[in-house]
């Protein structure tokens, strides 16, 4: 008679729970960078390429196997360029995170007396703008459709943007 062996579950430690943490954050933010992009559509892809591939093996279809097996390893790399912009948004949200709260308020504060100088010069300017703020709820929706400048918010970028914007209206 067969014996019957139970599951066994490792002790739960402090490095573990650690560990399950920092992978589920990963995640987290991954599918948060991923979703609504064109990256979700590329990456269903590779999950059916992948199903494909066992599909394949499964079915011993060698030639189909040794073609998808041979292009694999230039997987990563084709990711890469094909996501650049968006790995390196991903990396530039975790330079800007708070961290323990620390860096996000005076980043903040910067920001806003920017956007006040550049508002004060349009003024004297008789220039009129109009300026959206990110705060809770997202802008990804105008932002994809606009020209990304991935530009630091500054006096002088706003005040001249819609200064010239406004000389070329008139212009007409």
């Amino acid at each position: 008679m067969p014996q019957f062996t139970p599951f066994v579950i490792p002790k739960l430690t402090i490095t573990a729970v650690i560990d399950i943490l920092a992978v589920a954050i990963l995640i987290y933010q991954f599918i948060l960078i991923v979703r609504g992009r064109r990256a979700a559509h590329v990456l269903t892809g590779l999950w059916i390429l992948g199903l494909i591939y066992l599909i394949a093996v499964w079915a011993r279809l060698e030639l189909l196997r040794s073609v998808l097996a041979a292009l694999a390893p230039y997987t990563a790399l084709a990711l890469i360029v094909m996501f650049q912009s968006d790995i390196r948004r991903m990396l530039s949200r975790i330079g800007r995170s708070r961290w323990l709260g620390l860096g996000g308020q005076l980043e903040r504060r910067e920001i806003v007396d920017e956007i006040i100088l550049a508002v004060q010069q349009m003024a004297e300017a008789k220039t009129g703008a109009l300026i959206v703020v990110e705060r809770e709820s997202g802008l990804r929706t105008f932002v994809e459709s606009g020209v990304p400048l991935d530009a630091a918010v500054s006096r002088i970028y706003c005040a001249r943007f819609f200064i010239q914007a406004a000389r070329c209206m008139t212009a007409r």
